[in-house]
């Protein structure tokens, strides 16, 4: 124990500074962009009469209802597009703004937004001023999402990454739990009180401006401008350990921007000549994507029509909204504890198969609800499961798992070809969804499976493992030959399961540290 102990002094820790730089940037951020996303869910109809309202006093005429519902579709899933032109200047923000002033610009973009949904909508009656500021609102949503990500890899000590990129999604489920709370009809989701709806953000974005002045740089953000002894300043402030640690982590860091120096200023098509780096970004894409491709975007914009779909009382639809949201705490606490034991990656496996599980379910209860009375609450239970496999595993793994299997140099690159990719699935879902729910009822989810079996087999076969693996070690992996990697990879499926059951097993066996 004395010796465990005394390693542990020797290895760096965040300051509680740190900790709070840390999870201040991801509270603020994550609760802006959970309420956002969710918000108007339980509020169509009631945005359906805004716009009906507006039509009819702007036109003298009735809309149809196709009309009325392309308009509320679009205002709901513009907050996606808007994302992707977020996730397209992200590279951008960072190289010109900084990590910090990428933040700031993303919070000064949500209460511009603000203005245009709230105030301006209401009173000029302007459906399109809605639409315009939720697509100002994704923009703020699509670099904050990304750079927040980034900030946290660079501010927190490497071996704790997993740790602190985990809040961040746990948060982002709260804040959906109470956007969904704050558009019941008996809230805010009224035609009185929907301004306030579209305004219950701006708090969060006034406290981070109070508290700017006491929000710093990153380390590597420094190291990149040549300024060792501002970098080994900062770092000071954001660990504890001695003067030596703190130089061995900036040695560390120079030896990471170092390696890739040739690569750093390249643009991506050079970067994806070369064999390491290409499956580096690959595999970082598929991970961060994970979560929009298992269908987590539908649950967000539309749980209360896929919850109507699947046949559940109109009673309880809103409260089976706030619920499913609500439960994350549950799986977010556990995914807490055991990816540091297990690794990001396994955790990563096991959140993909009880998601697949939980959709499956779900979608065969959704096609039989006829058919057997329970079906409906089976729907319910599914979708619940759905979650708690998706907060337990994939979203907590989101930021870390592609944080760890890529470099200074790669990070970037793949944050920001990852993020594109993100938001057009975002997208996609958001605007198209609704559509093909109403032409194939609940068959519409089946790709959402699909992908979640390939992200599944893919994750188990190629990712490496990162699990008290260094930067070098990881890299090493991806740098193995065609002939290793195939070795590798029959070693992974000849294991099987059992590697995962072990892994949980280990969780038992282990003391606490």
């Amino acid at each position: 124990m004395e010796n465990t102990a005394e390693n542990e002094n020797k290895k760096e820790q965040n300051s509680r500074y740190c900790v709070f730089v840390i999870l201040f940037n991801q509270w603020t951020m994550a609760l802006i962009m959970g309420i956002n996303v969710t918000a108007l869910n339980p509020a169509m109809d009631t945005i359906g009469q805004f716009v009906n309202i507006s039509y009819v006093n702007r036109y003298s005429d009735y809309p149809t209802e196709s009309k009325i519902k392309n308009i509320t579709v679009v205002a709901q899933s513009s907050l996606a597009w808007g994302s992707l032109i977020g996730s397209l200047l992200v590279r951008i923000v960072i190289a010109k703004c900084s990590r910090k002033g990428g933040i700031a610009l993303s919070h000064a973009l949500n209460l511009v937004s603000i203005v245009l949904m709230s105030p301006v909508a209401k009173f000029a009656e302007s459906y399109e001023a809605l639409i315009a500021g939720r697509i100002l609102n994704g923009i703020s949503r699509g670099i904050g999402y990304s750079v927040v990500a980034v900030m946290v890899a660079e501010t927190t000590c490497r071996r704790r990454l997993a740790n602190y990129q985990g809040p961040y999604t746990y948060l982002l489920f709260v804040g959906a739990a109470v956007g969904v709370g704050l558009g019941h009809s008996r809230v805010c989701g009224n035609i009185q009180w929907w301004p306030l709806l579209t305004a219950a953000t701006a708090p969060f974005s006034v406290m981070y401006f109070l508290l700017y002045p006491w929000m710093p740089q990153t380390p590597v953000y420094f190291m990149m401008q040549r300024n060792e002894v501002k970098s080994l300043e900062i770092l000071r402030k954001l660990r504890y350990g001695s003067r030596g640690i703190l130089e061995r982590e900036i040695t560390m860091l120079k030896a990471e921007i170092s390696h890739d120096t040739r690569t750093r200023g390249a643009r991506l098509r050079d970067i994806l000549r070369s064999p390491t780096q290409r499956k580096q970004i690959l595999s970082a894409i598929l991970t961060l994507n994970c979560t929009q491709l298992v269908g987590t975007q539908a649950i967000f914009f539309y749980s209360n029509n896929l919850f109507r779909e699947a046949g559940v009382p109109e009673e309880y639809i809103t409260y089976a909204s706030i619920g499913i949201f609500a439960q994350c705490v549950i799986p977010g606490i556990m995914a807490i504890l055991i990816v540091r034991r297990i690794g990001t990656r396994k955790l990563f496996l096991i959140g993909t198969g009880i998601s697949a599980v939980g959709l499956t379910i779900f979608t065969l209860a959704s096609i039989l609800k006829n058919r057997f009375s329970p079906m409906p609450y089976v729907a319910l239970g599914s979708a619940m499961l759905f979650l708690f496999g998706n907060y337990l595993g994939i979203q907590i793994t989101t930021f870390a798992l592609p944080s760890e299997l890529t470099t200074q140099a790669t990070r970037p690159p793949a944050m920001l070809v990852g993020g594109i990719i993100y938001w057009v699935t975002a997208c996609m879902v958001g605007t198209v969804l609704p559509y093909t729910l109403s032409a194939w009822g609940a068959y519409a989810y089946i790709p959402f499976i699909v992908a979640a079996l390939v992200e599944f087999i893919y994750g188990f076969v190629f990712l490496p493992e990162t699990f008290k693996k260094t930067v070098e070690e990881i890299q090493a992996n991806f740098r193995q030959s065609k002939a290793q990697a195939r070795r590798t990879s029959l070693n992974q499926i000849a294991r099987g399961p059992w590697s995962i059951m072990i892994s949980l097993q280990a969780i038992e066996e282990e003391a606490p540290n």
